[in-house]
């Protein structure tokens, strides 16, 4: 999207207790924030103040920072190397995993991204 020296929007993938703290700070900070989760009524807080985009490729391709704050393993698989995951976008920049995950399954997701050249 655009120079990350100043970034214009920011994705948050998973709005529960965290990731939706994430998105009204970062909403507060005059970013625009596009919001991706699985569960609509996680959604429905922010959908008349925030982008909702209908998958977390979706949401990557709209921000210059995307974030994940996901509960599971599964989940941030599924988000990640899914098959309309951040790795399946067109984005390429810069990837924040905000959730308390296993080193190893960092790391794949690490090697996943890298692969695809975030």
């Amino acid at each position: 999207m655009s120079n990350l020296a100043e970034p214009q929007a920011v994705a948050l993938i998973g709005v529960g207790a965290m990731g939706g703290a994430l998105a009204e700070r970062v909403l507060r900070g005059g970013f625009r924030t596009v919001l991706f989760d699985a569960r609509a009524e996680a959604l429905a807080p922010y959908g008349d103040r925030m982008e909702v985009a209908g998958s977390p490729r979706d949401a990557a391709e709209r921000a210059d920072i995307v974030i994940a704050c996901l509960a599971t393993p599964s989940s941030y698989d599924e988000g990640v190397r899914g098959p309309n995951g951040i790795a399946a976008s067109r984005w390429r920049s810069i990837h924040v995993h905000a959730g308390t995950s296993s080193a190893s399954l960092v790391r794949e997701l690490a090697a996943t991204l890298a692969t695809s050249g975030i």
